[in-house]
């Protein structure tokens, strides 16, 4: 198991990031309440100015703390590799839910955030990591997009060049709950692109059903 995969690694991660956010917020709630309050010196104008740069400097600097926390978790979002929950057509994290069913031949993994230019090598590398982390190559692979609310160019490139690439190894690949922006992405890229790619309304059993009958 790499340590990607590792839960230890992953809830740790996740503990440090809310430590880091409680850290922001802190740091911006003392900064308005040293300007608010005149904590620090308080009584002449200048005591009064001096507090009210000291409590800014904390909120600017719990603010740019905030965005570099959120850019950072956009920049790599979650690339998780997905099993059907036992006898239901559902499919669910593996890692969190080690009790999940991997299918035969078949890969499903999801990723959690738009897909845009600053995090598309981050998610190409995930998946095809995956693909080499399984036993046995995968005839198919399902990227689920129930998470992913739009792409931009550059994203939706990277989900054409991955059917590309996957195709010259012998493996499909698939798209799963696409919402409609990301569709309309696709098209707009490559009007002649086959739908079969991103249809509309289909689950992972969906494409996983279609794909048995039809399987190119």
């Amino acid at each position: 198991m790499s340590e990607l995969n590792d839960p230890r690694v992953l809830f740790a991660a996740e503990r440090t990031l809310l430590a880091w956010s409680r850290t922001a917020a802190g740091l911006i709630a003392l900064g308005f309440l040293i300007e608010r309050a005149g904590l620090i010196v308080r009584g002449t104008a200048a005591g009064r100015d001096l507090g009210f740069w000291i409590g800014l400097a904390f909120v600017l600097l719990g603010v740019a703390l905030s965005i570099f926390l959120l850019l950072g978790r956009a920049s790599r979002p979650r690339v998780v590799e997905l099993g059907r929950v036992p006898k239901t057509s559902f499919f669910a994290d593996l890692i969190r839910h080690p009790e999940n069913e991997r299918v035969a031949d078949v890969l499903v993994v999801r990723s959690v955030g738009s897909l845009v230019y600053f995090n598309v090598d981050h998610v190409r590398d995930r998946i095809s990591a995956l693909v080499n982390e399984q036993s046995a190559p995968p005839h198919l692979v399902v990227l689920f997009m129930g998470n992913v609310p739009g792409v931009d160019l550059a994203g939706a490139e990277m989900l054409v060049d991955l059917e590309r690439t996957f195709g010259r190894q012998g493996i499909s690949f698939r798209l799963a709950e696409v919402h409609g922006p990301v569709r309309e992405a696709l098209r707009r890229l490559e009007p002649s692109h086959r739908s079969d790619l991103a249809e509309a309304n289909q689950t992972v059993d969906d494409v996983l059903v279609k794909w048995r009958a039809n399987p190119r």
